[in-house]
């Protein structure tokens, strides 16, 4: 008789095993958690016409009429998209919800690949099951998770099939094509775009581009907009008298929250690009956010020389006070009673006496006063443009007055000289707008870009930097290298049609053409269509 022994494993090998597995895991256990619920839901029928795409036993029209009625009712009681599925070019929306594995900590989502916790999809193509791809990430730990929905064997019309993608040449811009215009253009007068963030455009044509730079939130790695196009239908005709809205979700990454991280700062900058020919003077305008809740101190600004050649070696920077680019401002003379100024201008006082150390001919922008009044017409009487001293301000400053224009033969504007300092104040969650004036004589031949580099730092002493480019003339070498002659003839003929100004095609132009429909990319090169 042969004995038999049941083998025992000791307490505490058991809980290390399943510590292994992940049962007892903080790190495994959060991991599995970071995807709380992944939610579908289709997007109101309204003003849209539901076919079965099979064909119909009955030919008749009250047949097909009334089957299209039946499937309508069907796709409207549906509770579950991922059994109950979608039509073909149905726009439905997909939400994910999170849980931190910390309290407070950021979770990143991406549906398909692009980051946001919500996207707007459609699906095309055969009936089948399709697969979406969602995928959480915090810290380390990473969770995916796929979602199976079915596609049925019907359609919907007019499907609004919207693109978009982010402007190489502006910051913060995203410019939207309707991708099926050329079928839409019978159905639909013109377009209604809502941008999720208060505001709103009506176009004629497929297309629209929108900035966000107003928008920037700079504790968050990324952003999400739900964009909202409306096609407004043709009196006569398929869909007559009846509006289609279709929602799209566009997300903007944060390269603020990114550099802040590493313990940088770059508040959100933009320019106008090129600037204007006024005479001897070329301007050119700019916006600068500061998104912290502390000022920000810029005490010079290195200036960056750009070859029209691009393969020529760059220049070296030079060195400059930060007060070069804030130009058009007027001292505060120090005699005025601080009571009878605007809200604005008595926070930019009080500002400057809160900052130990800040040189008495520093420039302070006046700050965002929430309810407040900007800087006003009577405040031009209580500024002193001889006086080297006092809260010297931009009148180009958050709200009221704007950026005084120069004259075409000043020095670009109607305060003193530039501050010896050369020191500008950002207040805290504040917008500065301001203008930058060169002299055409002054600028090197051979140089189309001047880039300016502010250097500063904020309040508390994290490192803060500011890039801003202008293009201050054509460049002639894009001329030279165009040695095709089909190309050549295509680039006057763009000139002859009035499809462009000036005598140099650029890549912009070329970019936008095309975004519009007005020319093409071909195997043998550009046409007009």
């Amino acid at each position: 008789m042969r004995s038999t022994t049941k083998a025992t494993v000791p307490v505490a090998a058991l809980a290390a095993l399943l510590w292994l597995l992940g049962a007892g895991h903080p790190r495994a256990a959060a991991a599995q958690g970071l995807i709380a619920k992944v939610t579908l839901k289709a997007e109101p029928l309204t003003g849209l016409t539901v076919v079965p795409a099979a064909k119909l036993p009955a030919p008749s029209p009250a047949d097909a009429a009334a089957a299209a009625r039946t499937l309508r009712r069907d796709l409207e009681k549906r509770k579950d998209l991922q059994r109950d599925g979608v039509c073909r070019g149905e726009v439905f929306r997909v939400a994910v919800e999170t849980q931190p594995p910390v309290s407070g900590q950021w979770v990143s989502v991406a549906i398909d690949g692009y980051s946001g916790d919500h996207r707007y999809l459609q699906l095309f193509g055969d009936p089948s099951t399709r697969l979406i791809q969602v995928v959480a990430t915090s810290g380390d730990q990473s969770q995916s998770k796929t979602v199976k929905v079915p596609v049925r064997d019907c359609a919907i019309e007019p499907a609004i099939l919207v693109r978009s993608r982010f402007n190489p040449y502006h910051p913060y811009t995203v410019d939207f094509t309707l991708d099926n215009a050329a079928e839409l253009k019978e159905t639909f007068s013109g377009y209604r775009w809502r941008f999720d963030d208060g505001a709103i455009a009506t176009t004629h044509e497929p297309y629209v581009s929108h900035s966000y730079f107003d928008r920037v939130d700079g504790a968050v790695p990324y952003q999400t907009f739900a964009v909202e196009v409306t096609g407004e239908a043709r009196a006569t005709g398929f869909a007559a008298g009846r509006r289609v809205a279709r929602h799209y979700a566009v997300t903007l990454p944060n390269n603020y929250y990114h550099a802040k991280r590493q313990g940088n700062l770059q508040p959100p900058a933009i320019t106008s690009g090129a600037m204007e020919s006024r005479g001897l003077r070329l301007v050119g305008s700019y916006r600068i956010r500061n998104l912290e809740k502390e000022p920000l101190v810029f005490r010079r600004a290195l200036v960056e020389n750009l070859s029209c050649d691009v393969q020529a070696p760059a220049s070296p920077a030079a060195t400059t006070p930060a007060s070069v680019l804030f130009q058009g401002g007027k001292a505060l003379a120090t005699t005025i009673p601080v009571t009878r100024l605007s809200t604005s201008l008595r926070a930019t006082v009080e500002l400057r006496r809160s900052l130990p150390g800040l040189p008495a001919d520093a420039i302070v922008v006046p700050p965002r006063i929430p309810g407040g009044t900007g800087p006003t017409r009577r405040d031009l009487g209580l500024l002193d443009a001889s006086s080297g001293h006092g809260a010297a301000l931009p009148l180009g400053g958050a709200g009221g007055l704007g950026a005084p224009v120069p004259s075409t033969g000043g020095t670009g504007g109607s305060g003193p000289a530039t501050p010896l300092s050369g020191v500008v104040v950002i207040p805290a969650e504040t917008t500065h707008q301001g203008f930058l004036t060169l002299d055409v004589t002054q600028i090197p031949p051979g140089v189309c870009n001047v880039g300016y580099h502010l250097i500063g730092t904020s309040q508390s002493g994290r490192p803060a930097y500011a890039s801003l480019y202008f293009e201050v003339r054509d460049n002639p070498a894009l001329r030279r290298h165009v040695s095709d002659a089909a190309t050549r003839t295509f680039l006057l003929d763009l000139n002859r049609r009035g499809l462009v100004r000036g005598a140099t095609v650029t890549q912009e132009d070329l970019y936008h053409l095309e975004r519009r429909g007005k020319i093409r990319r071909t195997s043998r090169g550009w046409e007009i269509q």
